[in-house]
C-alpha cells in the first residue's frame, strides 16, 4: 500500500525516532504532532499495509478510498494547516 510511503515520509520529514513504523508513529504521538486519534488511525493504516504486504490480501475500495482521505488529512494536518496558520 502506497499510503504507507507517505506515512513513512512524513515520519523522515519530523525525525521520528524508532526501530519501525510503529515506534514512529507513536514518536509523532509524543511530539504532538499527531494527537491520539491520528496516531490511532495510522496504525489501522500500518497494520492494512502490513496484511497486503504479508498476506497479499486485496482491499476493497472502501479500505482504499478511506486511507487515501486519511493520507491527505495527515498531509493537510501537517503541512499545510501549519503554513496557513503562520501567514
Amino acid at each position: 500500500m502506497g499510503i504507507r510511503a507517505i506515512i513513512e515520509a512524513v515520519c523522515r520529514d519530523r525525525n521520528a525516532s524508532g526501530e519501525d513504523l510503529f515506534e514512529k508513529i507513536n514518536d509523532l504521538l509524543a511530539q504532538g504532532v499527531l494527537t491520539k486519534d491520528g496516531s490511532d488511525i495510522l496504525h489501522r493504516l500500518r497494520v492494512l499495509g502490513n496484511n497486503a504486504a504479508h498476506e497479499i490480501k486485496a482491499h476493497s475500495a472502501t479500505e482504499l478510498t478511506l486511507a487515501m482521505d486519511v493520507a491527505e488529512h495527515l498531509l493537510q494536518a501537517v503541512y499545510i494547516l501549519p503554513f496557513h496558520a503562520k501567514r
